[in-house]
């Protein structure tokens, strides 16, 4: 991304691409936090989902300039159950 002159990474969903990104500032949104608020639906956490999304949300929002959400509430609850700063998550909603 340096080498084409990439001056910020946005994700609008989770995308695991954000993973490798180490040099480069970037914005992820996040839409909910369905795996841990309905563990019991296997779409939303059965196969393996909800260690996926806890290790992808765990290693990317902290090293996020910004994370944008849906909701006040889901800003909250990832301030709350990440650790995230305040002032780098913003509600669209």
């Amino acid at each position: 991304m340096i080498k084409s002159d990439i001056d910020i990474a946005y994700f609008l969903s989770p995308n695991p691409l954000a993973l490798g990104i180490l040099d480069v500032p970037m914005v992820n949104t996040v839409w909910d936090l369905g795996h841990r608020d309905l563990p019991e639906f296997h779409e939303l956490a059965g196969d393996g989902r909800f260690k996926k999304r806890e290790y992808f949300y765990s290693n990317v929002l902290s090293r996020s300039s910004l994370v944008v959400t849906d909701s006040e509430e889901t800003c909250n609850r990832l301030i709350q159950v990440y650790g995230l700063d305040s002032k780098r998550v913003l509600s669209a909603g």
